[in-house]
């Protein structure tokens, strides 16, 4: 543990916990000093930044489907969590065609089955669910999206996570809703739309930065479709301290911040798809890459705007896109150079993070008691 902070002995609950984003959640709530127990899946990749990090040793899991409501009402009955961080999805674009009925189960019910086990529970103080900034209905291309814009999806991946925020909204306002906040209830709700989260550990397939590093260790030539697509990317650091904000103050009774957020990078640019991997070669400091044809519909530009965020959450990423990915590829190269001391590795780069954003208030609050 780094310090007495405000999560100190919480007991919180990540449902997706071995999954990248999830993995890494786990990991700083543990070093916040947290009670933390995970649901998901047993890993999908190898290698897995959830063994890597030995997280099956440091938190307690329980491996299960939460498209099966059992599972998660069980868990939720029998370690009475104050906070959930929901992750728990099918998150690919490309998979969400090739098996859509898969991706709506999971996104759609499994959300349903958390909502529904809360609700009979009644320990649950916060809840953040993450979904996406592919949750809005595709405008002109220039458009930045706010938080009150239209929802939709014309991929099943983007349809399921606009479908996620409609049912929270719907739980909200006839189960969660604030004017009965500390009467009929006690469970504050919001939802979380990052852009394109990166960082060292990710080794999904058919997601550009992971797709970049296996080719380069590989020594193959990375394939790129949508070469001038543009895409606004926030480092992991980034996004999981907004979240990890957020339910701290849903925790502590902000019912003005149960509603649904934005998080994207702080310039609010979009970066082209051949830019990014340029940069990931020069970082690297070798190798090439060429285009390929796909048949896959992808969104060709997609800006969010962050504003509420950073005006009413006083959240603010710390990293640039440059230096962000200085340190996924950072993160990546020592893997593959010592892998033994990565553990150690990750946790120097979460000291380096809090340390730069010690002095925002965000940051105080959670590590500061």
């Amino acid at each position: 543990m780094f310090f007495n902070t405000n999560y100190k002995d919480k007991k919180i609950l990540i449902t997706g916990v071995t999954g990248f984003k999830g993995s890494y959640l786990a990991f700083i709530l543990q070093k916040l000093g947290a009670e933390i127990v995970g649901f998901g899946l047993k890993p999908s990749t190898n290698p897995s930044l959830f063994e890597i990090l030995d997280l099956q040793k440091r938190i307690e899991v329980i491996y299960g489907d939460i498209r099966e409501k059992q599972n998660i009402q069980n868990i939720i009955n029998t370690h009475k969590p104050e906070v959930i961080f929901h992750l728990a999805s099918q998150s690919l674009v490309i998979e969400s065609y090739k098996n859509p009925s898969y991706t709506f189960e999971t996104n759609i019910n499994g959300t349903i089955n958390l909502l529904e086990a809360i609700k009979e529970a009644n320990c649950v103080k916060s809840l953040v669910v993450i979904t996406s900034d592919k949750c809005y209905k595709i405008k002109k291309q220039n458009h930045k999206y706010k938080e009150n814009d239209c929802l939709g999806g014309l991929e099943p991946y983007s349809a399921s996570k606009s479908a996620v925020e409609i049912i929270v909204d719907s739980y909200r306002h006839s189960f969660f809703n604030i004017n009965d906040y500390q009467k009929s209830h006690n469970t504050l709700l919001a939802t979380a739309r990052s852009v394109n989260v990166f960082g060292g550990g990710d080794w999904a397939s058919n997601r550009l930065i992971p797709d970049c590093i296996k080719c380069l260790v590989e020594k193959k030539t990375i394939p790129i479709r949508h070469p001038d697509s543009k895409r606004p990317y926030l480092f992991v650091l980034d996004s999981l301290f907004g979240y990890i904000w957020l339910g701290y103050l849903l925790l502590n009774k902000n019912k003005e911040f149960a509603k649904c957020w934005n998080f994207g990078s702080y310039d609010n640019k979009s970066i082209k798809v051949k830019q990014i991997v340029k940069n990931i070669i020069s970082f690297w400091g070798e190798g090439e890459y060429s285009t390929v044809k796909s048949e896959v519909y992808e969104t060709q530009t997609l800006k969010i705007d962050s504003k509420k965020a950073f005006k009413r959450l006083k959240w603010k990423p710390m990293y640039s896109y440059k230096e962000g990915l200085q340190q996924t590829i950072n993160w990546y190269k020592k893997f593959y150079e010592n892998k033994n001391d990565i553990y150690n590795f990750t946790e120097i780069q979460l000291k380096e993070y809090i340390k730069k954003a010690s002095k925002f208030k965000f940051i105080k609050k959670i590590i500061e008691n």
